[in-house]
C-alpha cells in the first residue's frame, strides 16, 4: 500500500495493480524497483520499527529457522528436537503471539493513515 505513495500517479499504479501487475516489476518515481527490501526501507523512514518485523517475519515466508524452532521444541538428550504434525501450533511461546498481534495492530494503524490519504485525494482533486 506504501507504494502508492512513492509513484507519480497513484491512481495509474492502482489500476496497474488491479490488472495483475505485480509492485517489485514497477519503479517508483525515482526510477527504483519497488521490491520488498526498497519498501521496507522507504517505510521505516517514517517507521523506523518495520525494520525489524519485516525481517523477523519474512522468515516465516521464506524456509528459515522460524519454521524450524517454531515448530519444534527441545527433547530429553542432546540435539534432540520434539516436533508435532497437528492442526495447531503447539510450541509457539505466548510471547510470539503477543508479539505478532502487536505487529498487526501497528501495521494496521499504517495501513488506515494510508486509506485515510487516499480517501482525502479521492474526495479533494487537484484543479485542473
Amino acid at each position: 500500500m506504501s507504494a502508492a505513495w512513492l509513484v507519480d500517479d497513484p491512481h495509474a499504479f492502482a489500476d496497474k495493480v488491479l490488472y495483475g501487475e505485480r509492485v517489485d516489476k514497477m519503479k517508483d518515481s525515482d526510477g527504483h524497483l519497488m521490491r520488498d527490501n526498497y519498501l521496507t526501507n522507504r517505510l521505516a523512514e517514517e517507521y523506523p520499527w518495520v525494520t525489524e518485523v519485516y525481517k523477523e517475519t519474512s522468515g516465516y515466508i521464506h524456509l528459515s529457522n522460524k519454521h524450524i524452532f517454531n515448530a519444534h521444541r527441545p527433547g530429553d538428550g542432546e540435539g534432540i528436537l520434539e516436533g508435532r504434525i497437528a492442526k495447531g501450533d503447539s510450541y509457539v511461546r505466548d510471547d510470539l503471539y503477543l508479539e505478532a498481534i502487536a505487529a498487526f495492530k501497528a501495521i494496521t494503524d499504517i495501513l488506515f493513515d494510508y486509506v485515510y490519504g487516499w480517501a482525502h485525494t479521492k474526495a479533494n482533486p487537484p484543479n485542473s
